[in-house]
């Protein structure tokens, strides 16, 4: 991952049993998993479904801040 270590991620639509996994694989890909987003922090925001995340306040939310 180029510059992995400036991506600091959050996730919407993975159940609490998936979250654990993207945090070890973020971490091992050289990232940081916040959890929640972050404004200022957050720089992307991994959805498990596109549809489901499109106009939820947490994907408006991400864009307002400049996460990708």
């Amino acid at each position: 991952m180029e510059d992995a270590w400036k991506t600091q991620i959050s996730t919407t639509g993975f159940a609490p049993s998936e979250r654990p996994a993207l945090a070890i694989l973020t971490s091992k890909l050289g990232g940081v998993y916040l959890g929640e987003l972050r404004g200022g922090q957050t720089t992307h925001l991994v959805c498990k479904s596109i549809v489901e995340a499109v106009g939820s306040l947490k994907y408006v939310k991400a864009l307002e801040w400049g996460a990708k």
